[in-house]
């Protein structure tokens, strides 16, 4: 069975792309949005010297696993039983497919073309432990101009903190995360083996997209569909809307030209320039001076270092409310 990892910047169309993948490949799993970049950044000899209950705490480093489809206790279990195995078994890659385990559920993995795709923007980091860890495994990379994923992220509610939006920390920091992503992504490239999608040719033809990927992923888009389609966790259901009415939307591509104000333009355009260029989206950036780009670095810097202020300063407010109660 191949495995492949998804990664991207959060509303880049990950989720449109998996929706969509989960229903056209005939023999395709995708999981929810499921971390296992701690665990990766370990390596195997440390494993054995680790408790089960901080390997738990690791696993579920920032609620990793909210989505995965069991309990604590039973990743406690599954831990147990595979330290007691004989011979030992007890490494990343056995951890993480045994993990992966529930999803199997509705592929033939005997049959050619099965494939697990692993959902989670922040593997793109691991990429160096993944090739270690899964040699043969495949990363397919969604990406999305910048300035429309920043727009995005600043006009959508958090999902599990619903009182500020997606882009609390400011266009500048949104537009370094987006940069040092894909800075990841063009690393890797020579590396292991990548596709990657550009989300603006995607909603355009996304028939042609998805034949690609499966040829390169060697899956089917024909016959009696054996692999589950994609399920978006309840939480985030009321920010993928569009996704779930199951058509790509053009307009969408270039809705940040209406919505987004020119200051956060001009700072996701100053602090991206030259990823944008190898990316393929420097055809319409505002030409700011040398000296001006300075001047652009520090305002950004600064509204971010506020809205970060902001944004803890709301999450403390909230935490001593509940202890209020």
């Amino acid at each position: 069975m191949k495995l492949a990892f998804l990664v991207y910047d959060s509303r880049s169309g990950s989720t449109l792309l998996a929706s969509m993948l989960s229903k056209s490949i005939v023999n395709m799993c995708i999981t929810p949005e499921i971390s296992s970049g701690r665990l990766l950044a370990l390596r195997d000899d440390e494993l054995y010297k680790i408790s089960e209950e901080r390997l738990i705490k690791i696993l579920n480093y920032r609620q990793n696993l909210r989505n995965w489809p069991g309990k604590m206790e039973d990743v406690k279990g599954l831990l147990h039983s595979l330290r007691e195995r004989d011979p030992p078994a007890f490494t990343r890659a056995e951890i993480i497919q045994a993990l992966l385990e529930p999803y199997h559920k509705g592929i033939v993995t005997t049959k050619d073309g099965a494939c697990l795709m692993v959902k989670c923007g922040e593997h793109i980091k691991y990429w160096r432990e993944i090739i270690k860890v899964f040699p043969d495994a495949s990363i397919i990379c969604i990406v999305r101009d910048p300035r429309a994923v920043a727009n995005s992220k600043l006009h959508t509610p958090r999902p599990y903190n619903p009182w500020e939006t997606m882009g609390w920390p400011g266009a500048f920091l949104l537009a370094y995360r987006w940069k040092f992503i894909f800075h990841q992504v063009e690393a890797a490239r020579g590396n292991l083996s990548l596709f990657k999608v550009r989300y603006e040719e995607f909603v355009v033809r996304p028939d042609a997209v998805i034949k690609d990927l499966a040829e390169y992923l060697g899956c089917a888009i024909s016959g009696k569909k054996e692999g589950r389609e994609y399920e978006i966790p309840e939480e985030e259901k009321q920010i993928h809307g569009l996704v779930l009415r199951g058509v790509p939307e053009r307009h969408r591509a270039d809705a940040w030209r209406r919505t987004l104000g020119w200051l956060n333009r001009v700072i996701v355009e100053t602090v991206t320039r030259k990823m944008m260029k190898q990316m393929g989206y420097s055809g319409d950036v505002l030409y700011v001076p040398k000296a001006g780009r300075l001047l652009i670095w520090i305002v950004g810097l600064c509204l971010s270092g506020a809205a970060v202020f902001k944004h803890f300063w709301q999450l403390w407010g909230h935490r001593f409310m509940r202890v209020a109660r």
